[in-house]
């Protein structure tokens, strides 16, 4: 009998650590100051993800739903936007991420953003020539200071 193997599972546990910790470690350095950014949560916003490649015509796509869960799409058509409106704690953490895997002997490059009311908050631009990319970015409300 031939054991399946999900490619995509070490990648989405990888995604979800990931977030979990830069969130664990963004509010464990943050000040005791707090300043106003208490009085302006909960606030409604508008999140809108971009994964764009000049290499690539599809890519697995991960991010943060409206909800806080995340949602996953497979081969998903490139350019790729996404836009949600949440309303979000202090600290929540809306992130994106790009995935390809692919030939070997192939560059390819992802380049993905987190816009928070039309303004890029976070992006990040990634490349291999190994056939496999995972391209994240990300953005914690009210981690600013």
């Amino acid at each position: 009998m031939m054991k399946t193997i999900n490619i995509f599972e070490p990648v989405k546990r990888l995604f979800i650590l990931s977030v979990t910790f830069t969130g664990l470690f963004l509010v464990s350095c943050s000040g005791d100051d707090d300043g106003d950014n208490n009085s302006s949560f909960p606030k409604e916003a508008s999140i809108t993800y971009k994964v764009t490649s000049t290499t690539l015509d599809a890519a697995n796509i991960f991010y943060v739903n409206e909800e806080g869960g995340q949602d996953q799409l497979t081969n998903e058509s490139l350019p790729f936007t996404k836009k949600i409106t949440a309303t979000v704690e202090r600290f929540d953490v809306f992130a994106i991420s790009g995935v390809h895997s692919g030939e070997s002997d192939v560059t390819t490059d992802i380049k993905v953003e987190v816009l928070v009311d039309d303004k890029v908050e976070d992006s990040s631009n990634c490349n291999s020539n190994g056939g496999y990319v995972n391209c994240s970015a990300e953005y914690v409300f009210g981690g600013e200071n």
